[in-house]
């Protein structure tokens, strides 16, 4: 690869880029704990909806609007000025054994009905790989709001499979965004566990 080949490699992923780097802000941010990460979120989140449009995967694509939005309200509900049991604020939590069949069950309706929506257009691509990521990214999500440390584990599951996606529709940065997010995911879940099992943090 020559250097003007190299140049037109980079400008037309320029937008994947973008949405890589600002990516990984966000979730450095995020095992911080650290409210601007919802801004990090939101741009990045910007610019894979055009990155997931152009390739097809409507419903990801969709998901990425909600992270916007999500962003916005993460930021609000983060905010200090917030009373002290706001998410933002709040302590660490964890799932209860019985609490998991329900997220389970919320993850498969949700991937249930953005299937049967895929099914109607005719530019969407890898229907229940599209369907299940989208679906799951919804419920982690929430989980992160709620600083709930059991999201961890949907999202290491959940980039895992967005990396394979991503290398089989020719996208190699969100690939490469997708497995640093494995390996933040993991260490995400032991920052946040020190601090769930700090005494001070009951």
């Amino acid at each position: 690869m020559d250097f003007r080949q190299y140049v037109q490699y980079l400008y037309d992923h320029y937008l994947e880029i973008l949405g890589t780097i600002t990516g990984l802000v966000y979730v450095i941010y995020s095992i911080r704990q650290k409210r601007i990460l919802w801004i990090y979120g939101g741009l990045s989140s910007l610019f894979y909806i055009v990155v997931f449009y152009r390739a097809g995967l409507l419903a990801y694509m969709s998901l990425y609007f909600y992270y916007v939005g999500i962003s916005i309200y993460g930021w609000y509900t983060w905010a200090p000025s917030q009373e002290a049991n706001s998410p933002g604020k709040g302590r660490i939590s964890r799932l209860r054994t019985r609490s998991w069949p329900a997220v389970l069950l919320i993850i498969t309706l949700l991937f249930l009905i953005l299937w049967f929506i895929l099914k109607s257009f005719d530019r969407a691509d890898l229907l229940w790989a599209d369907a299940l990521l989208t679906s799951g990214s919804i419920v982690a999500t929430w989980l992160l709001m709620r600083k709930v440390i059991d999201h961890w584990w949907l999202w290491i599951v959940i980039d895992m499979l967005s990396a394979v996606v991503s290398i089989y529709k020719g996208l190699p940065f969100a690939a490469i965004l997708f497995f640093i997010y494995t390996l933040l995911a993991i260490k995400g879940y032991s920052e946040w566990k020190k601090e769930l099992s700090d005494p001070v943090h009951p």
